[in-house]
């Protein structure tokens, strides 16, 4: 991030008081200029639009975005690079950010400088609101790819200072540095936070300082991690949906409204099912398109999340909408011999009372078997798994087949992501 891009802050920051008309507005003129931008420079959106019978002036506002077929991830990984960068900017100048691929694709999105500062802004955006300062110091948890090059010119002026931990460190060897730097502000992914919880608790640690805030992102924040969180290092815990597709913060947490203010200004976020948007109160698959995504437009993307969006109104007087939850992703639920899908913190929540288990892991082998892989605690015993097997099969039914594993280590994957529960059943 600029020095001048200071000003686009500001403007963000202002942007989020504005009335939903006024922004529906910024956000259908943004729309408009990237479609056309698209038509003209980009091969792969050229093509489609041809395809279709479709001309940019065909989409005027977010609503006329279903004319547009939906970009998978597959397609996307299928599709040269070539066919996917708009050929009137620079290659040399673009940045790349890379997905973790916890879906099963790790992928590449090239940015240029103002789509990248963008990405930042998004997620400082997120932290003004929920009260960060510019003097906070802030202790951010991330995977080695993650790791920034270089410090900020901003942080040589004290402003906004980071110590950046890696994920797979020993989650005491994280406490020990935390209590050495004493942040103001944690940041870091929801099962990170709550390895440290749970070894701090356990371990009956004192941190010695006040954090003002944790916040969560990159992974569900279930509501028992989110309780023992907050207990733990008697602190808020926010939560803030991103992603690289998504340009960054696409929604963050509102205490006062009860769930997450999309950045409409940023992003376009669509919630479908079966291909057709859904209603607010339903779920549906989150679908985006990236605002200013002009080196390598991401139009009507599939993020494989699902989520709900509000019914209510805001009540912090922010003109954003709300998201009412977000689920996971969608190989994060199970499904059912009947199809029906179970989300993901139905099964976390099912696990919480079971004693005797340390780490699990559960991947859904197929419609009508599971298997979890555990690691022991100190107070495992005879009933351990008959409780554990009890407990899942209230939510899955009787005839689901529950196979345990006693593992000595439970192997993440190189993603920096912890995913409690894996579907390998194909939809």
């Amino acid at each position: 991030m600029r020095p001048y891009h200071i000003a686009t802050l500001c403007r963000m920051m202002k942007n989020q008081w504005r009335k939903p008309e006024e922004l529906a507005e910024i956000q259908n003129k943004k729309l408009r200029k990237l479609i056309r931008h698209a038509y003209d420079n980009v091969p792969f959106y050229r093509n489609m639009f041809m395809s279709h019978g479709l001309k940019p002036d065909d989409i005027r506002t977010t609503s006329d975005l279903q004319k547009i077929p939906i970009m998978t991830k597959s397609i996307f990984k299928s599709t040269s690079i070539d066919e996917l960068t708009a050929q009137n900017i620079g290659k040399e100048k673009l940045k790349i950010l890379r997905t973790s691929g916890s879906t099963g694709i790790p992928l590449e999105f090239l940015f240029h400088d103002y789509a990248h500062a963008i990405y930042k802004l998004s997620f400082a955006r997120a932290y003004f609101s929920n009260g960060v300062g510019l003097r906070d110091r802030i202790a951010q948890i991330v995977s080695l790819h993650r790791l920034p090059e270089k410090r900020p010119w901003y942080e040589y002026l004290g402003l906004w200072r980071r110590r950046y931990l890696k994920s797979f460190e020993d989650p005491r060897e994280i406490i020990e540095k935390l209590k050495m730097w004493k942040p103001d502000v944690l940041i870091g992914t929801a099962m990170t936070l709550k390895m440290l919880a749970l070894t701090m608790r356990d371990e009956k640690v004192i941190l010695g300082f006040q954090l003002k805030a944790i916040f969560s992102s990159s992974e569900l924040l279930d509501r028992v991690s989110r309780a023992l969180i907050a207990e733990v290092f008697r602190t808020k815990v926010i939560d803030i949906y991103g992603s690289v597709e998504g340009g960054g913060c696409i929604a963050y947490e509102c205490g006062e409204c009860g769930g997450y203010h999309i950045n409409t200004d940023t992003v376009v976020l669509e919630l479908v099912a079966d291909g057709k948007r859904v209603s607010p109160g339903q779920r549906g698959e989150v679908l985006i398109t990236n605002l200013h995504s002009y080196a390598m437009p991401i139009i009507r993307y599939n993020l494989e999340d699902i989520a709900i969006l509000s019914n209510g109104p805001s009540r912090c007087g922010r003109g954003f909408p709300l998201l009412k939850d977000i689920e996971g992703r969608r190989n994060e639920f199970i499904t059912l011999p009947s199809m029906r899908k179970l989300p993901p913190e139905a099964v976390i929540i099912a696990f919480h009372p079971v004693k005797g288990i340390f780490q699990w892991r559960l991947i859904q082998l197929d419609l009508d078997r599971i298997k979890v892989e555990f690691i022991r605690s100190s107070d495992f015993d005879s009933y351990t798994l008959k409780h554990a097997e009890h407990r899942i099969k209230k939510l899955t039914g009787k005839d689901m087949e529950i196979l345990f594993e006693n593992v000595d280590h439970i192997d993440w994957g190189a993603t920096g992501k912890r995913k409690l529960i894996h579907s390998l059943v194909e939809r």
